[in-house]
């Protein structure tokens, strides 16, 4: 299969050097077996598919310690106290919210919007939606927590790099 357009081209090569020598027909045969090569070399390198989706749906990606993130309504309350850990806790959190909300003034607890109302009103709890909570929690877990490495100001808003507690 990969003899034929090298064939065809030597072909057609030999055809044109018989012929007057006219750039424009030059141009265009270089053209044509750089387009026949392009094709074959995109058909061989293509991965089928199925083995593609596959392969992608065993791969995890490790998710990195370190992250940066930022939430208007927590500024207000971060220049109040001066947090040292951000607690993260999603919806399917089963454990006891009276232990998270324990830890006093060196967390503030960052929850989904719907288990909002679990938290006792002495806590510092901030709602956030679900999708931005199973965003930043490593892949399977319920509530993690990080702690505040820096603070940047950026505009009007915080930005604060947060490296996971394990």
């Amino acid at each position: 299969m990969i003899l034929l357009p090298i064939f065809l081209y030597l072909h057609i090569c030999q055809y044109f050097y018989t012929m007057r020598k006219s750039s424009l027909l030059w141009s265009f045969l270089l053209l044509l077996v750089v387009g026949v090569g392009y094709y074959f070399f995109k058909k061989g390198m293509r991965v089928p598919d199925p083995v593609m989706q596959e392969v992608l749906a065993n791969v995890h990606i490790p998710e990195t310690s370190d992250t940066w993130f930022r939430h208007a309504p927590i500024d207000t309350l971060y220049s109040r106290h001066s947090y040292t850990y951000f607690c993260f806790v999603s919806s399917a959190y089963v454990g006891d919210v009276d232990d998270v909300a324990a830890a006093g003034d060196s967390v503030l607890i960052l929850t989904s919007e719907s288990s909002f109302s679990r938290y006792p009103a002495s806590a510092d709890v901030l709602p956030l939606p679900e999708s931005a909570i199973s965003y930043i929690l490593p892949y399977g877990a319920p509530i993690a927590f990080f702690r505040v490495d820096s603070v940047v100001k950026t505009g009007n808003s915080f930005r604060y790099k947060l490296s996971r507690s394990r």
